[in-house]
This record gives structure tokens, sequence and C-alpha cells, in this order.
């Protein structure tokens, strides 16, 4: 019986908001591989948004091996992080 190999494929995922788009920065440099990335937006900020990773983010437009996804704030609630083992 021979048993096939299948290579492994590791994607980042990456939780951030608008205000550490900038540290993404140094990830894109370094990381060829796929990324995940949803970015925590006010609905008010989402345009705004959009046009700064076009202007001062071109890296992470240009490569296809990027999921972006918005994550819209409903309310005033505040970011939480749960940790699950």
């Amino acid at each position: 019986m021979f048993l096939q190999v299948l290579p492994i494929v590791m994607r980042i995922m990456y939780f951030i908001s608008a205000f550490r788009l900038v540290m993404l920065s140094k990830t894109l440099q370094y990381w060829t591989g796929p990324m995940s990335l949803a970015i925590y937006v006010n609905r008010s900020e989402l345009d705004a948004l959009v046009k700064t990773i076009y202007t001062d983010l071109p890296l992470l437009v240009e490569r296809k091996n990027i999921d972006i996804h918005f994550v819209l704030q409903s309310g005033v609630s505040m970011l939480v992080y749960h940790v699950f083992n």
C-alpha cells in the first residue's frame, strides 16, 4: 500500500484594525505565501481605508494570493479577542 504525500500549504491569517495596517507592509515584504486578512473598520472609515490600501499598499493589491475581508463594527462595541484551546 502506497501513501500519497500531499504538500503542506501554510496561510497567514491577520486580524487587525485599520490603524495597524502599516505593520502589514513588513509582513508582505517577507511572506509570499497565501494570506487571509480581516480588517476591522467603522462604516464611516471604509471608503477612506480602501483608498489608502490602493495608494499606500500596492503590494497588497497586486498579489493574487491574499483574501481581504472587511469586518464592519456595529454599534459602539469594542473588539474582544477570544483564545480557544
